[in-house]
């Protein structure tokens, strides 16, 4: 009996993650859709009366090593609002969303693929310890077959979650079926360090089995 659920759990658990990857995928589809709506569109690249930005924007990013990124904004008066899109060499990179001028969200593909993204923006002055930060946000990456792989919490400065400068004081691993099987705890002192100051390690089943301290 016990044997049939686990099995039981472990199909339904596959099931999941399938639909999981496959909404991820309708979301890619639906995104290049829009894009493509936004590019077909005969206003653009339009100034309010004040000489803002306002409207639908299209604009070459110039970046260093990527000199084909083509940018797709919203812009509200002259500043960035709602969703954008960003492509490199044809290929769609970024997908995201303002709320007057502050992200509340990003995620990232390569080729088609969605290999991490960023969510649960919060803002505002953020004390622990001795380290002040304007907001913090949630992070996932992901296996090639769409589970995740990595969840985290991050706290940040003014360069944002992508940066060094950015604080993670907890991150999950899981393995390529979705079973947790590492926690890493970061403490303030070790945030200067850039090391984890305790890391947790966990069976198939959620039981820990081993605690380390890195200190």
């Amino acid at each position: 009996m016990f044997r049939h659920f686990c099995v039981y759990l472990k199909v339904k658990r596959q099931v999941i993650h399938y639909m999981n990857y496959l909404i991820k995928i309708l979301f890619v589809v639906t995104c290049i859709l829009q894009a493509t709506t936004i590019y077909g569109q005969s206003i653009l690249n339009q100034y309010d009366e004040q000489g803002n930005k306002h409207g639908q924007w299209v604009e070459d990013a110039n970046i260093t090593g990527i000199p084909e990124r083509k940018c797709i904004y919203n812009y509200n008066h002259g500043r960035k609002d709602g969703v954008y899109y960003i492509y490199d060499y044809g290929y769609l990179s970024y997908v995201g969303e303002y709320d007057d001028d502050k992200s509340v969200s990003f995620s990232f593909f390569y080729r088609g693929v969605l290999k991490y993204d960023f969510y649960d923006f919060e803002y505002g002055d953020m004390q622990i310890g001795q380290l002040q930060f304007i907001g913090r946000c949630k992070s996932r990456t992901y296996h090639p077959n769409g589970v995740i792989a990595e969840q985290i919490i991050i706290y940040f400065d003014e360069g944002g979650p992508e940066m060094d400068t950015a604080y993670y004081p907890e991150i999950r691993y899981y393995d390529d079926n979705g079973y947790l099987y590492k926690v890493e705890y970061q403490s303030v002192d070790d945030y200067v360090l850039s090391k984890a100051s305790e890391v947790w390690y966990y069976d198939k089943a959620g039981n820990i089995t081993k605690k380390e301290s890195k200190k």
